[in-house]
Formats: structure tokens, C-alpha cells, sequence
């Protein structure tokens, strides 16, 4: 057994260790894989643990509201029992699934709470006009149960409690459960209930989830134990690399500051070393809680907020309010951060506002630029075509600027598909602390771009060792030394000080040219395919011949900022390099070159439908969409709809037996000139017959490599 804490006096405050072997251990993880892609739709949604996609924070904010709400009542007789449900047997300890069937178990209480809620025999709670009915919240085996404060719905609770007791084996811990009354509540029916269940009423240092219940005012009070626990982790950093930095402990007050704590959190590119600015990086978590109030507006922590506190909107318009409670400050502060990252995946356009929310495809400015009576509120589903999944041409040529119609019918809009949110400033669309930390930043920076930091980005950049590039910055002149030069030099100072002992010239030259050449080697080192992005035969430098009958189509797109838009280019070769076909299309639009080429993989992909090809081989020289389609994660930008398409074209022509492959620029010259010289021409298709004398020439120095 495991103790709890120090002084277990129990046999509750142990823990027993796992008994299970490693054969027993594998098969249970296989059932327990299988188990957590179906919880979501099994387990009800006031249960928050271990289901993927639900937080535990989302119970936080809740209760956050609950206890406000409580506290605030004056009217009405409303109470809330919270009672702690943990195991005794069944489950084994250590079990990869058991918390799975934990939670299975829990939906037995959840069923029980749920019939006498329908029967009327308990009334849950609501913090707002339009919120939802809340009886019940579990985190595991921590219970929330909402219900009013009278003796018949005591007994309710007591009767729920027992046939689950009956059924489960489980018992209810009365030590840790608790009773949290609303203010207008009188004392004998305070008295009353906690004697009827066997709990204590909860006072203002009860916990939930390692949270106090309620924050008042004395907000530094109640946090107060964060602060000391980090001061004391601090002065733990005496003799580690971090205080090299600054003052770790208030005992040596001589202590050498090097730099302010506000050029430390500056950019590398600004003279900073990109330490992390605890109040921009807390507003950065807080923004993913925002996110998730955005992006799943269906599950219950966002309909309780929007209930209470955007009614009419969204968060992203939301204001403050009266009588805010301390968890929505807390995550409102983030609302800017995501108007700066957040957009628009237009799909239906029913939800997309044109002038404010229309996110476009352009990698600078996404929004729209024309001031127009005739669009001004309304959703984009005008501006659809009744013909066909994209935009009307004509209604968006007499609406919008040439900038904008640009635009607009070059970004990958589908009908067919709802409106969603995406994170700008991730590639694959999902929001990230990461990214949203830089952004802050950013903003607080207004973007600019100091005078050093060309310099100094050339310097980060460097393949060296990092103490090494920290040495050179600390540096006045910004010294361009030797990378081994300095790791020996620096080496034998410190024993010549410190060891009083030294070596010769020459021992110091042929270490300093060992580290070097070790330091090389470490680096030259492949790209890591631990995702399964990059396969072995990816990277050919040059145009090679595919085996007998197998077809190779390789695909470019050129960009024409000119004329605002781009052209891409698919030519087909047999396995003796014949060309069989090759085709062009032009197309009016200015956007990423990423999506560009991703748009030009899927036309090939449709090519190859209308051939009889049975063995293809698509060839392209953008490594970021080969990468994309490979990948298993969700994208929700519109790179993801085009690689959605990619993916389902692929399935499409499975049994044609056809794969993507990365080449270099090198390898892809066909396609790229073929790109480049019908930039002006119409959609045409060539074949052998019709190419003209540099086409020619093309097709043959790739089989002279």
C-alpha cells in the first residue's frame, strides 16, 4: 500500500499498488483506445473527466457561477448538496480502462438524479433567464447535486443516495461531503438538512477541484498560498542555471541584476531573451477557456455563460456586465486576444456577418475593404450561387472592390458545410497558448521591428549551442567567434581560475576543433518522421523514371501578383517518360501559396478520376501540403477544407492505387515551367502532338539526370 499523506492513520488514507502484468496491461489499453471514442456520446455532459475534448475547467466555471448566484439569492429556498463518491471495490486499481467504467458506473447516479428531476421530486437550479437547468456536475468522483433546501427533497436525496449505494457497492464519504446553502436560507432548516444527510455545513475555505468554492474580495487572501508556494520555489534557484538571470533570494541583496525583467520578456529579434510574462501568459491560458466558449457553443458551461451573460451575441461581443462574477473577468480579459486570432471558416455563410466577420484566404489582411449599402448586415449565404457551392461572380463583381471580388472568389468556400471558428495563427486552425502568447505580444509591441533585429535574428538562428549564442548577445559588439573556439576557450578559463591548472596551446586548439566536429555531426541530422509526415522516398532531387506501368503526375502552381492571381500546371508521364497529358488552368485570386499548391494536388486528384490510370504517382514540391494531407489532425483554417477534399479524392480513387510524394523544386521543373508559360493562357490540355519546341526540351533533360 501507497500512503496518501505522511501520517496515514487509515486504511482510506492508503493506496494500493497495481497488480496488473504487462500482457493484462496491453490488452486493457487496446479496450480502454477503443472505449474513449465512444464516451462522448454514452456519458452524459455533467460529467467532465476523463472524456476527450471536456476540461475539468468547464466544472470550475460553473460552480463558479452557482456559488455567486447562491450567494446573491434572496428570494426562494435554494440549497446545494455536494457529496464525494469514491470507489470501495470492483474496479481494480491500476486498471488502463477502469476510469472508463468508473464513469460508466457514475451514469447509474446520473440516471437515478435525472428520473426524479423529470418527476419533479427534485429542482435542480438556474443562474440566468434561458440557462439550463442544472441538478447535478461530476468531475470523477467529485458530485455537485443542486436541489432545494426543504426535508421532502432531503429525502430525495437520501433515497437517490441509497439505490445507487445498493447498486454500485460505493459509499458516500460523509466526512468530505458538505452543504452550501444560499444566504437567504434560515438556520433551522440549515440544522435540519445537514442532520438529516449526516454532512457539515461548508465553510468559506471549502475546495472544490483544489479551488476555493467562493472568491470574495479578498482576492489576495484567498490566492494568497500561489504566491507563497512560488517565492518558495524561487529561493530554491540559487545554485540552478535560472538565476544567473536575476536575484533568486531576498538573503543576498548585492545580487547582480543583468537586465530589466522587461527586456527578458522582449522578442530575440528586440534584444530580449523571450522570457515569459506571467500576466500575458495567464491571459493566453484564459484565452483557451474563451476559445472553447466560442468554438462549442452546444456544451454546457457555454450554455450557461451565454445565458448569463450574452444573450444576443457571442463572446467575442460580449460585454462585462453588472455584477460580474470573478471567473468571467477573469476570462474576459482574453476577448481581445481572440478577436486578434480568431476567424471564420465560411462554409453555409448563414452566421458570417460580410463587413465583420468574413474572414478571407490572404496571408496579410483577411477582411473586407468595400463599404457597400448593399452589404452592410448581411450574411454571406446572399453571396451564394444557386447553381453550385461557391459564390455568385456576377453579384460579387457588382458588390465589391477588385481587391475584394479577388479575393472572395479565390477563398474555398462550400455550402454544404457549416460556418466554424479557426485559430488564424496555427496552421491547422486549433488554438494554442503558444501562439496566442506571441500574439499578445505582438500587440503590446505594435509589431514593430527594432534596428538590431536583423542582427540578432541572424544570431538566434545560428546552428550552435545555445549557452553559446547567449554568450555572443551578452556580448557589446556582438562577437563572431569560433563555435568550438569558444566552448574551449571558456573551458580552460574556468579550470586555469578555479582549478589553478591550465593546458597548452595546442591541446586547446585540437579540443576546441574535436568539439566542433562533434557539435557538427549532432546536427546533421534527418527530419525526425516520428509523426509519419515524411517517408523514405521523399526528397528526390531529380526527375526519376517510375516503374512499367505506372503513371507520374507532377503539379506547381505559380503565383501572379500582378494580375491577382495564380496559375497551376498537372503533367502526366509514363514510366519512360513519354507525356501522355499535361493541363493548366488560370484562376483569379491572391492567396497563401500553401493553399495554392494544395488546390493544385487536388486538381490532379480529380484528374485522375476522369483517366484509367490503375497506378498513380502525384508528385509535388511543397512539403508543408504533402505533410498536411498525411496528417490525421483535424485542420479547421481553409487549408484544411481543400485537404479535407484531398483526403476524400484519395478514398475516391483507392482502388487506383495512388500516392503522394514530396520532390524538390529541382525535381519538378516540368511542372513549374509548364506553370509559368500558360500563366496567360486560357484552361487548355496538351498532349504530345501539340507542346512546342522549350516544352520539348524540358521533358528531355529530365531523363538526361
Amino acid at each position: 500500500m501507497i500512503p496518501k499523506k505522511q501520517n496515514p492513520v487509515s486504511m482510506a488514507d492508503l493506496r494500493p499498488i497495481a497488480l496488473c502484468n504487462v500482457v493484462y496491461k496491453i490488452v486493457s489499453k487496446v479496450l480502454a483506445n477503443r472505449l474513449k471514442h465512444i464516451l462522448n456520446g454514452v456519458i452524459s455532459e455533467s460529467q467532465s473527466a476523463f472524456i476527450p475534448g471536456r476540461w475539468i475547467f468547464d466544472n470550475i466555471m460553473i460552480s463558479y457561477e452557482v456559488m455567486h448566484y447562491l450567494k446573491r439569492k434572496v428570494a426562494g429556498k435554494t440549497g446545494r448538496e455536494v457529496g464525494a463518491v469514491t470507489p470501495s471495490r470492483g474496479i481494480r486499481q491500476g486498471d488502463p480502462h477502469s476510469s472508463y467504467l468508473f464513469l460508466v458506473c457514475m451514469e447509474g447516479l446520473t440516471a437515478l438524479i435525472q428520473d426524479h428531476a423529470r418527476r419533479k421530486l427534485l429542482t435542480g437550479i438556474k443562474v440566468g433567464r434561458g440557462a439550463p437547468v442544472l441538478t447535478h456536475m461530476f468531475f470523477a468522483d467529485d458530485s455537485y447535486v443542486f436541489c432545494t433546501a426543504n426535508g421532502d427533497t432531503v429525502e430525495e436525496i437520501l433515497n437517490v443516495l441509497q439505490v445507487y449505494e445498493k447498486a454500485s457497492g460505493q459509499k458516500i464519504n460523509r466526512s468530505k461531503s458538505s452543504v452550501v446553502f444560499s444566504c437567504n436560507t434560515i438556520r433551522d432548516i440549515k440544522e435540519s438538512v445537514c442532520n438529516t444527510l449526516g454532512f457539515q455545513e461548508a465553510d468559506e475555505g471549502t475546495t472544490y477541484l483544489g479551488l476555493p468554492n467562493m472568491v470574495g474580495r479578498k482576492k489576495n487572501a484567498i490566492f494568497g498560498y500561489i504566491k507563497s508556494q512560488m517565492q518558495e520555489r524561487i529561493e530554491g534557484w540559487d545554485k540552478k542555471q535560472l538565476s544567473y538571470w536575476w536575484r533568486a533570494s531576498s538573503k543576498k541583496p548585492k545580487s547582480i541584476h543583468w537586465m530589466s525583467w522587461d527586456r527578458l520578456c522582449a522578442k530575440k529579434s528586440e534584444g530580449g531573451t523571450r522570457f515569459r510574462k506571467l500576466h500575458d501568459f495567464n491571459v493566453a491560458l484564459l484565452g483557451k477557456q474563451g476559445w472553447r466558449l466560442i468554438t462549442n457553443q452546444e456544451s454546457m458551461v457555454s450554455r450557461v455563460y451565454k445565458a448569463r451573460y450574452y444573450p444576443e451575441g457571442d463572446f467575442l461581443s460580449a460585454k462585462l456586465g453588472s455584477n460580474p462574477r470573478y471567473v468571467w473577468r477573469s476570462v474576459l480579459e482574453a476577448q481581445n486576444l481572440l478577436k486578434a486570432g480568431a476567424s471564420k471558416r465560411v462554409g453555409n455563410g448563414l452566421s458570417t456577418d460580410i463587413m465583420k466577420d468574413l474572414c478571407l484566404a490572404c496571408d496579410i489582411d483577411h477582411y473586407i475593404h468595400t463599404d457597400h449599402d448593399a452589404i452592410k448586415g448581411q450574411m454571406v449565404s446572399c453571396l451564394m450561387s444557386t447553381t453550385n457551392e461557391d459564390c455568385d461572380d456576377d453579384l460579387v463583381w457588382d458588390n465589391f472592390n477588385e481587391r475584394d471580388t479577388s479575393l472572395i472568389l479565390s477563398t474555398p468556400i462550400r455550402r454544404s458545410e457549416r460556418d466554424i471558428w479557426f485559430w488564424r495563427k496555427e496552421r491547422l486552425g486549433h488554438y494554442t497558448v503558444k501562439s496566442a502568447y506571441a500574439v499578445l505580444r505582438d500587440l503590446a509591441s505594435g509589431n514593430n521591428i527594432g534596428r538590431n533585429s536583423i542582427s540578432l535574428n541572424k544570431l538566434w538562428n545560428q546552428k550552435m549551442p545555445l549557452k553559446v549564442k547567449y554568450f555572443i548577445w551578452r556580448s557589446p559588439a556582438r562577437l563572431q567567434l569560433n563555435v568550438g573556439s569558444i566552448l574551449v576557450t571558456t573551458t580552460n578559463r574556468n579550470e586555469v581560475v578555479w582549478q589553478q591548472k591550465g593546458r597548452e596551446s595546442k591541446d586547446i586548439v585540437a579540443s576546441a576543433l574535436q568539439v566542433l566536429n562533434n557539435w557538427e555531426s549532432a546536427q546533421d541530422r534527418s527530419f525526425d518522421n516520428s509523426f509519419g509526415f515524411i517517408i523514405q522516398t521523399d526528397g528526390d532531387t531529380h526527375w526519376q523514371q517510375s516503374q512499367i506501368g505506372i503513371v507520374k503526375i507532377n503539379t506547381d502552381v505559380t503565383l501572379l501578383e500582378e494580375s491577382h492571381s495564380y496559375n497551376h500546371a498537372m503533367v502526366a508521364r509514363n514510366h519512360e517518360g513519354t507525356l501522355l497529358e499535361a493541363k493548366s488552368s488560370c484562376k483569379h485570386g491572391r492567396i497563401h501559396p500553401e493553399l495554392v499548391e494544395s488546390i493544385g494536388i487536388r486538381e490532379a486528384l480529380s484528374w485522375i478520376k476522369t483517366k484509367d490510370w490503375q497506378e498513380v504517382i502525384v508528385e509535388s514540391d511543397c512539403l508543408g501540403a504533402i505533410q498536411a494531407i498525411r496528417c490525421s489532425s483535424v485542420n479547421f483554417s481553409y487549408l484544411g477544407r481543400v485537404i479535407d477534399e484531398c483526403k476524400k479524392l484519395l478514398v475516391d480513387v483507392e482502388s487506383r492505387n495512388v500516392t503522394l510524394k514530396f520532390v524538390k523544386r529541382s525535381a519538378n521543373s516540368v511542372a513549374l515551367y509548364l506553370a509559368k508559360y500558360s500563366s496567360f493562357i486560357a484552361d487548355r490540355t496538351w498532349e504530345l502532338v501539340d507542346i512546342h519546341s522549350d516544352f520539348l526540351n524540358v521533358l528531355l533533360k529530365d531523363l538526361n539526370h
